[in-house]
C-alpha cells in the first residue's frame, strides 16, 4: 500500500484532495492540520491536529507516519507529501479607511498599514512551515520508492494581484504583499529542493492554481472571470486532478517544475 501525506488536509481544497485519494482502497492518507478533529471518516485515513509552526507537532506527525508505515509488519511506501496549507491573507475592511479617503489611495494606505509582523507570520507559515515539514519528515520518505513532494504556491507567485478585483466588494479593499511574496518564495524553494534531492528518487514540484470557486460573491466571480482567458474561475476538482497528476507516474519526468493552472490569468 502507498501512503500520501496531506498537510492542510482540513481546508477547502485539502478535504477534496483527501477524499479523491481515498477512492483507491490501496491508498492510506495521513492528514495534518489545525482543525481539532477530522472532517473525513475512513478506515484508511489517519488525522493529526497540529501546526506546521510547531516542531513538537511535526515530530508527532513523524511518529504517526512511522507507525503507519510499519503497521502489520509491512513497510509501506510513502508515495507523496502534499503541502496545501497557507496562512490566510491579512485584509483591511472599508470601515477602517479614514473618512472620505480617495479610492486612488486605497492600495498605498493598505501597504503602509500592513504590519511587518503579519509579513513575518505569513513567511513563517507558508515558507518556513514547508521547510520544517520536509526536514523533520525526511527519514520517513528518504527510503521511499519515487516519493513525489508537491508544494502549493499560487497564481500570485507569477503576477501581482489586481487590487481592483478586491475593491467595492463591501468587505475587502487590499490584498497584502506577504501572501504573494511568500508564494513566490515557495516556487523558488521547490526548485532548490529538487537539486538537493538529486539522485535520491524524490521529485519536488509546485502547483500554481488560479482562484478557485469556493462560494465567493457573484461580483467577485464576474470580475475575476473577465480577467482570465478561460472566462471562469477554477473548479476544485481541477486542483485535485493537478495533484493526482503530479503524484502519478505520468509526471515522472517533472522535477523542480511549477504546474500553472490559472485559466490563462497570468498571461492576460
Amino acid at each position: 500500500m502507498d501512503i500520501d501525506i496531506i498537510v492542510g488536509s482540513e481546508g477547502s481544497l485539502g478535504k477534496e484532495i483527501v477524499a479523491a485519494l481515498l477512492l483507491n482502497p490501496e491508498t492510506i492518507v495521513i492528514g495534518f492540520d489545525l482543525h481539532p478533529t477530522a472532517k473525513i471518516i475512513n478506515n484508511n485515513y489517519y488525522y493529526l491536529s497540529g501546526s506546521v509552526n510547531s516542531e513538537l507537532d511535526v515530530e508527532q506527525l513523524r511518529r504517526l507516519i512511522a507507525r503507519v508505515q510499519l503497521d502489520s509488519g509491512e513497510l509501506k511506501n510513502l508515495r507523496s507529501i502534499v503541502n496545501c496549507f497557507a496562512m490566510q491573507d491579512f485584509k483591511f475592511s472599508v470601515e477602517e479607511l479614514p473618512k472620505n479617503f480617495p479610492e486612488s489611495e486605497w492600495v498605498l494606505w493598505g501597504w503602509r498599514n500592513y504590519p511587518a509582523s503579519d509579513f513575518v507570520d505569513q513567511f513563517e507559515t507558508n515558507v518556513t512551515g514547508i521547510h520544517r515539514i520536509l526536514t523533520q519528515l525526511y527519514e520517513c520518505y528518504s527510503e521511499s520508492d519515487n516519493c513525489s513532494i508537491i508544494n502549493f504556491c499560487s497564481q500570485y507567485a507569477h503576477k501581482v494581484p489586481n487590487q481592483d478585483l478586491f475593491k467595492n466588494l463591501g468587505k475587502f479593499i487590499f490584498k497584502p504583499p506577504g501572501y504573494s511574496v511568500s508564494k513566490a518564495a515557495i516556487e523558488n524553494y521547490t526548485k532548490y529542493l529538487a537539486t538537493v534531492f538529486q539522485g535520491k528518487g524524490i521529485r519536488v514540484n509546485s502547483i500554481a492554481p488560479g482562484s478557485v470557486d469556493l462560494g465567493q460573491s457573484e461580483e467577485f466571480r464576474q470580475k475575476y472571470s473577465k480577467s482570465t482567458i478561460s472566462g471562469r474561475m477554477m473548479h476544485s476538482d481541477e486542483v485535485v486532478k493537478c495533484v493526482e497528476f503530479l503524484i502519478s507516474p505520468s509526471s515522472s519526468y517533472m522535477n523542480g517544475s511549477c504546474l500553472v493552472a490559472d485559466g490563462g490569468w497570468s498571461i492576460k
